[in-house]
């Protein structure tokens, strides 16, 4: 699969998912959400699911790349499929992790 087809088939399966979290995170009071479906087979999308992982449980980058392999690894084991995640940050969140 080419990397524009690997990309828009990423999109196309996750495109409910994300737009579930958005409206998750309207409803529980998050302003202008930001909606991540990140590649866990990319190494910038990989990095970036562990930074998020380690905010979100409040632990250190390490750990969060350890939970984001675990997760990759669950996700893989259910059969031939790209490993990917669906992530939530408020827009200036998002902003700081453009920053760094």
């Amino acid at each position: 699969m080419q990397p524009g087809e690997k990309r828009k088939h990423l999109l196309q399966r996750h495109i409910e998912p994300a737009e579930h979290a958005y409206e998750r995170c309207l409803a529980d009071g998050m302003e202008r959400p930001v909606i991540f479906i990140l590649d866990l087979e990319d190494h910038e999308g990989r990095k970036l699911a562990g930074a998020l992982m380690a905010k979100e449980h409040q632990v250190d980058d390490a750990e969060g790349m350890r939970l984001i392999d675990a997760k990759a690894s669950d996700i893989m084991a259910r059969g031939p499929v790209i490993p990917a995640l669906v992530m939530a940050i408020n827009l200036e969140g998002a902003a700081a992790f453009a920053e760094s």
